[in-house]
């Protein structure tokens, strides 16, 4: 007798005719991609990886003394969020931009984050009041959360899983540039041309960025892609029976599926203990990057004495320690890892392991830092101590992300 499953199967197939690509060698297919098409989309990534998280995060720091004095300010607390909500948009833009992602696809979310992005942080060297100034520096935070939330799946998209680490690579080189670069760009910008030309500089990079996406990026998300194709399929064949391969099992309309898309981040982290608590060493461990960001301008120029153009060069022993972690704490969970699956062990979680040596780092760095800032002590001293605490901090954070980008 056939059972209720084998029927209700039998029944969709002879009701439903399933489009999917041509074989593994379709060239619609992202993964099969010309290699002058995948290398122009990984480079425009690369760009907005750029200028969007590294660059636009820190650029600011050492301009607000300047900004400060400006508005006729002198809370030290308002300084610091003016420098830290732009994470906080960062943060919040990935909620509302994945579950979108999966309806309309990743280009039109890349290219509508990054208008929001130029003319958000254009809006923000025409601020006239600190208010205005965080209320813009927040959205065009959200803005630029677009690559934070859509470039791993679009470097996912691109290339096998043999030939994703090396691009993933590249991003995270980029992020890394940013650290090194624009607070020294920041602090020569702000001497020659005044604060606001921070924000210029960086919405015409921004601007750049929209137009290089909006001429050479390609839409990559699969089920986008394939129910574009059904759709003129229909046209074509006027057949209405035809089926995207991954809306041929779901049942949930588009409101339906939006809204689970929407709070299945909340869900997993407020029902997963693994996520809550990584996610929450993420957290503090980014914050303590931002709070070490805005006492660089008092520790250096009040108490070193360094000109304001210089001051940049401040925020170098953190952009030297997060390289070394980067680097260091993936290569370290990488042969704990694969020493590890030798003796059968594949748990994700062996990557938390490196934390052992690593968070500690964190700790030690900030009180160097603390301890040495001061007229009697050399400048190096505490610069090592920002080295020391970079080196922590990154490669914490390395070994945090990787257990939940293997498990989820």
């Amino acid at each position: 007798m056939e059972s209720p499953h084998t029927s209700l199967a039998s029944e969709k197939e002879r009701q439903v005719n399933v489009v999917d690509w041509h074989g593994n060698d379709d060239a619609a297919n992202p993964r099969n991609f010309a290699s002058w098409k995948k290398t122009i989309n990984i480079a425009c990534i690369f760009f907005m990886s750029f200028v969007s998280r590294p660059f636009t995060s820190s650029v600011v720091a050492p301009a607000i003394p300047e900004i400060m004095k400006d508005f006729r300010s002198t809370d030290a607390y308002l300084s610091a969020f003016v420098t830290s909500i732009y994470v906080l948009g960062y943060a919040f833009g990935p909620l509302l931009i994945s579950p979108l992602s999966e309806q309309y696809g990743r280009l039109p979310l890349y290219h509508l984050c990054n208008v929001l992005f130029t003319i958000c942080t254009l809006a923000c060297g025409r601020a006239n009041s600190l208010g205005v100034l965080a209320v813009f520096r927040f959205f065009a935070g959200v803005g630029g959360s677009s690559v934070f939330a859509l470039a791993p799946s679009s470097l996912g998209d691109l290339m096998v899983k043999e030939k994703r680490g090396g691009v993933i690579a590249l991003i995270g080189l980029a992020y890394n540039l940013g650290p090194a670069i624009s607070p020294t760009a920041g602090s020569y910008l702000n001497a020659a041309k005044g604060w606001r030309w921070i924000f210029y500089l960086t919405a015409i990079l921004g601007g750049i960025g929209t137009v290089l996406s909006m001429l050479c990026l390609s839409e990559t998300y699969e089920p986008v892609l394939l129910r574009r194709k059904t759709v003129r399929l229909r046209n074509e064949t006027e057949n209405e029976n035809l089926r995207a391969r991954p809306d041929v099992d779901t049942a949930a309309g588009n409101l339906e599926a939006f809204g689970t898309a929407m709070f299945m981040p909340l869900r997993m982290l407020f029902s997963s203990r693994p996520i809550f608590f990584t996610s929450l060493l993420t957290a503090i461990g980014y914050g303590y990057i931002y709070v070490l960001y805005t006492t660089l301008p008092t520790t250096f120029v009040e108490t070193y004495k360094w000109a304001p153009k210089i001051l940049g060069l401040a925020y170098l022993g953190t952009a030297v320690g997060n390289l070394i972690g980067m680097l260091g704490g993936a290569a370290i969970s990488d042969n704990l890892v694969k020493q590890r699956a030798l003796r059968g062990d594949t748990r994700p979680e062996n990557r938390l392991l490196p934390m052992i040596f690593w968070w500690p780092l964190v700790s030690i760095g900030l009180f160097i830092y603390a301890w040495t800032a001061q007229h009697g002590v050399h400048w190096i001293a505490p610069l090592i101590g920002t080295v020391i605490f970079g080196a922590g901090a990154m490669s914490a954070i390395v070994s945090l992300m990787s257990p939940r980008s293997a498990s989820f």
